[in-house]
């Protein structure tokens, strides 16, 4: 049963309910249908788990026991040996975060009502350093609550049914936060572990005083992440870029400043954006960024960006280049071995066919044609062949490495100016694809060359020889 309704059971003249992202506190005054010790002992499956939970019930102010799980059933015994018309009691729940392997930290909620009251009566300043503490880890929060009334989301924030299916939140906040955070310039007594995101609210059932301060906090994050400088000093930031410096209410509302944000910080490739959007703000005679502002900042990187056109179709051209020699060089590297494997087979086969024409009109019989020097031969030939066979792997390997180096320093030549169509155009190059066949290429001649080179030893051994290689077989086979 939910602890709201259990409490509700309770014949009580005065309760006082607070509660924190780590603990409820419940203390309930003149109950009068507590009357023995099991009564008490129920209340203590209250606590969800994880989360611990201890209750002291007293007389008025005369006598009080603290229990826990742990203490022992007869504790209270003699605290009800002499009936009390009404107790009073404490319930302390003190929680413990939760966290799974993907990041996802689950917090319980037993009375929205008071924990909304509660995130609402704090500071913004004291709402940010909490956040940070709860945030700094995870790539979402949840915090788990039955009550249907309070329900609040954002981008990695949740406030509601954990059974809910939520989407759309940033799988990447971790490393996102951790590589905005090292270019970020930011004093005061509170730390910055969140990201604007964190705050930008999706859905929502709370009173509009918490969404305004929501609102607050996500202005001016967005506001200290595009600053040179930033200074958070009791209810005011000041911002500095470029040198100039603009002072900020922490109260201040615009969601433009957010825009502005998501829009430079939307990828890892900020840099020119940042840059282009502080030289216009550093121009702006007026505290506001409005939406003629963005406009702009967001012409200016268009302009920017029509400069650049001709790197990047030169960087189409070099591509399509790297391509076809790419391919041309994977069909050398598998015709080489092909060549060089035809020409130990028509090796072997010209030299077996001269020793049999020279033999066969002095002799008949096929042990007089391969004596015992030429079988040595041979077998020196054919274990030639699997030292050719490893060296031709070999220098495959370190062509395809070779090629595999020239293409790397191509796509690293334009990262820096279109790191996002470098990235896409190279995973459409078909390279990795002709990169695997060569290899499966190169290993079925190599099987293929293995295999035939043991099974002409073999029939050597078996049809010519003394079968010493036979025996070593069957030797190393009955030692396993």
């Amino acid at each position: 049963m939910k602890i709201v309704n259990i409490v509700n059971l309770l014949k009580y003249k005065k309760i006082r309910i607070s509660e924190t992202e780590k603990i409820l506190n419940i203390e309930i005054e003149e109950i009068d249908n507590i009357k023995n010790s099991k009564d008490v002992y129920n209340l203590l499956n209250l606590a969800k788990k994880p989360d611990t939970i201890k209750i002291s019930i007293s007389y008025y102010d005369e006598y009080e026991i603290t229990i826990t799980k742990d203490t022992p059933a007869d504790m209270l015994d003699e605290f009800f040996e002499i009936e009390k018309e009404c107790v009073n009691i404490r319930i302390y729940i003190i929680k413990t975060e939760t966290i799974n392997t993907i990041h996802i930290k689950y917090i319980n909620i037993y009375y929205a009502e008071y924990f909304e009251k509660y995130l609402n009566h704090l500071e913004i300043k004291d709402l940010i350093s909490s956040f940070n503490i709860l945030l700094q880890d995870c790539i979402f929060l949840i915090f788990k609550t039955d009550d249907k009334k309070t329900y609040l989301k954002t981008n990695s924030l949740l406030i509601g049914n954990n059974k809910e299916i939520f989407e759309n939140y940033n799988s990447h906040r971790l490393i996102k936060l951790d590589n905005l955070r090292k270019n970020l310039s930011f004093n005061g007594d509170i730390a910055i572990n969140v990201l604007p995101e964190d705050f930008n609210i999706i859905d929502s059932k709370i009173s509009n005083s918490l969404e305004n301060k929501f609102l607050n906090i996500k202005t001016i994050l967005s506001i200290i992440y595009f600053s040179d400088n930033s200074l958070v000093n009791k209810n005011q930031l000041t911002s500095s870029v470029y040198g100039k410096k603009r002072n900020y209410d922490l109260k201040y509302i615009n969601d433009i400043c957010f825009k502005l944000y998501q829009w430079i910080f939307e990828n890892e490739n900020y840099y020119d954006k940042l840059v282009i959007s502080k030289n216009i703000l550093s121009t702006l005679n007026t505290y506001d960024i409005s939406e003629e502002s963005l406009n702009i900042i967001l012409s200016n990187y268009s302009l920017l960006q029509r400069k650049n056109i001709d790197k990047y179709f030169e960087l189409k051209k070099d591509l399509a280049n790297s391509i076809i020699e790419n391919s041309q060089n994977y069909s050398s590297i598998v015709h080489k071995i092909l060549s060089t494997f035809s020409r130990n087979l028509v090796g072997f086969l010209g030299f077996i066919f001269t020793i049999v024409i020279v033999n066969v009109t002095t002799t008949r019989n096929l042990q007089n044609i391969f004596t015992e020097d030429i079988i040595t031969i041979l077998y020196i030939l054919f274990f030639s062949s699997y030292l050719i066979l490893l060296i031709t792997i070999i220098q495959s390997k370190l062509e395809i490495n070779k090629i595999q180096n020239i293409h790397d320093r191509l796509e690293n030549n334009y990262l820096d100016i279109f790191k996002e169509e470098t990235i896409s155009l190279f995973k459409k190059d078909g390279f990795v694809e002709n990169k695997k066949s060569a290899n499966r290429h190169i290993l079925m001649l190599s099987i293929v060359w293995f295999v035939l080179v043991t099974l002409a030893i073999l029939s050597i051994d078996y049809f010519l020889g003394d079968q010493q290689v036979f025996q070593l077989i069957k030797s190393i086979l009955n030692n396993l």
